[in-house]
């Protein structure tokens, strides 16, 4: 990874130090990215139809909220 762009959700949510910190503050990984990938949809909702992410990048899995169900925490 380069020292010059930000991580994707993707890398951040594999990265193994913020791993150790959710596991430190007892955060549930499955529900942090939930909250991430909620978060990241809510902003590009705001932007505009030419910036949405691909549909590989927005696809559901499994403990993810429906379109538009984010939780409420």
């Amino acid at each position: 990874m380069s020292c010059d762009r930000d991580l994707t959700l993707d890398e951040a949510l594999a990265d193994p130090v913020i791993g150790a910190a959710l596991r430190a503050d007892r955060v549930d990984p499955r529900q942090f990215e939930t909250l991430l990938r909620c978060t990241a949809r809510r902003l590009d909702s705001r932007r505009g139809p030419a910036s949405r992410p691909t549909a590989a990048l927005a696809a559901r899995g499994p403990g993810r909220p429906a379109a538009g169900g984010c939780p409420a925490w």
